[in-house]
């Protein structure tokens, strides 16, 4: 194998050296694939980066990148960061004249600001597009993966609830709250997180006292505790509640880094004892926030998402419970080895299917589960399969630090009366991708999912009871 791509990498350069001038300037980069950003940086310690480095992983991994001495031959695939969003057109003529084949494109501002003409434009010299976080828009060269976030955002909660029950037994009348805010509303890469995320406190409610103990470790004197929303105009256990995808209690209007301290520092005022930012950099703010003199004392803690970001904030670590994660990383590997261009190599093949076998990364088309052995040599164009949700396990996470997660992943996955608590949240998951769909399509609506209808729902059907 190693000969094999060694061959085909010493062809690609010949093939290639001479048009390898991408949008930052450098020469030495891989050219047949490139990631496009969502106007973001490469290095955003989110989406854009950790799509980037599965797309480095591929090329190192299982196209080859070394020469006949063990150098590398390219430092990294191919990658252009737009100045705007108004700027993603421009970029993807650009790479398609650079001789890319495959674009990877993080995000749905792709889908959205992008108008999808990323596949078009890659179809006219016979290229591909994965589009990461959307569907495919029917189109025939596009692979979309969507990730169910909101799974996510239940781990991330529950996490957060289980986390504060074993650390604040000694408190009169134990009361969790959770807060959280997007950059902008998308329902099913921003909203879907948010409702997943408060649909645990509903669901924690719902737990008798014995189970909340054994998921707390508390083994005696366990005083029940109660979890509740942070956010303005949520109201824990009604159904009628609302809000808006332009209210500034839950949106900063954007994905911008330093956008997110002003409702960071509301949310805190409004005595939220855990914040799930859902807006890339602002993360950041959120712990700038938390860890302020004025805040500190209140030990505010923090949920990530998209990554494990206690990896990539280590100055806060002490602050992260978990990550409500997509497997960016793994997804853009397994997109990357169905699409033309690599799908008919046997040894790619083979490399994609042992390593989806060791991540035991699973996917779905069509609410069926994908099975590896039989996805090999097969093209994923014109399809949009669906992740399922993850949460962080760096050591560094308290929820793994303090030594809970073991049997809070246990109570997740035990089929104790025929179903998981796993298996229904994929249920659950399903009917609010469901309730997307009913969303009215005029903006001046402002409709999103957030709000008491849909997040009593996601609970009960976690509970087995909807």
């Amino acid at each position: 194998m190693k000969k094999l791509l060694s061959a085909l990498m010493a062809t690609t350069i010949v093939a290639s050296s001479s048009a390898s001038v991408i949008a930052c300037g450098s020469n030495d980069r891989f050219n047949e694939i490139w990631l496009i950003t969502d106007a973001g940086k490469i290095n955003d310690k989110s989406f854009n980066e950790s799509s980037f480095n599965g797309g480095n992983k591929f090329l190192d991994d299982f196209i080859g990148n070394k020469d006949d001495k063990g150098e590398k031959i390219y430092s990294s695939i191919a990658y252009s960061e737009p100045r705007d969003l108004t700027a993603l057109e421009s970029a993807y003529n650009n790479a398609a004249k650079k001789g890319a084949k495959t674009l990877i494109l993080p995000g749905f501002h792709h889908s959205f600001d992008g108008k999808n003409k990323a596949p078009d434009i890659m179809k006219t010299v016979g290229g591909s597009t994965i589009i990461l976080d959307n569907g495919h828009a029917e189109k025939e060269n596009q692979v979309g993966i969507q990730f169910r976030g909101d799974i996510s955002g239940f781990f991330g909660g529950l996490s957060s609830i289980v986390w504060y029950a074993n650390k604040n037994q000694a408190e009169a009348n134990p009361t969790v709250k959770l807060g959280t805010y997007g950059g902008q509303s998308f329902p099913g890469s921003v909203d879907n997180f948010m409702v997943g995320y408060l649909a645990a406190a509903e669901y924690w409610n719902k737990l008798d006292d014995t189970k909340q103990a054994a998921l707390a470790q508390i083994t005696q004197g366990y005083k029940r505790v109660k979890a509740d929303f942070a956010n303005e105009s949520a109201v824990i256990g009604n159904n009628a509640w609302t809000t808006t995808s332009e209210s500034s209690s839950w949106f900063t209007s954007s994905f911008d880094a330093g956008k997110g301290a002003t409702i960071s520092n509301d949310l805190i005022n409004r005595g939220a004892n855990v914040i799930m930012p859902v807006a890339g950099p602002q993360t950041y703010d959120t712990l700038v926030a938390a860890a302020s003199p004025v805040h500190s004392a209140k030990n505010v803690k923090v949920v990530g998402v998209d990554t494990d970001q206690v990896e990539a904030y280590s100055d806060y670590s002490d602050r992260f419970i978990t990550s409500a994660k997509k497997d960016l990383v793994g997804a853009t590997i397994l997109a990357l080895g169905h699409v033309s261009q690599y799908k008919d190599n046997s040894e790619i093949q083979d490399a994609v299917e042992e390593y989806w076998n060791k991540e035991n990364i699973v996917l779905t088309r069509d609410d069926v589960a994908v099975n590896p052995a039989t996805e090999k040599g097969k093209s994923w164009e014109n399809q949009t399969l669906f992740a399922g949700g993850a949460m962080g396990t760096n050591e560094k996470n308290l929820i793994v630090k303090d030594g809970l997660y073991t049997k809070l992943w246990e109570f997740i996955t035990d089929n104790e009366g025929g179903s998981s608590v796993l298996s229904r949240l994929t249920v659950a998951s399903k009917e609010l991708f469901t309730a997307m769909g009913k969303l009215p399509e005029d903006p001046q609506a402002k409709a999103t999912i957030i709000g008491g209808e849909n997040i009593v729902k996601y609970a009960n059907a976690v509970l087995g009871t909807e």
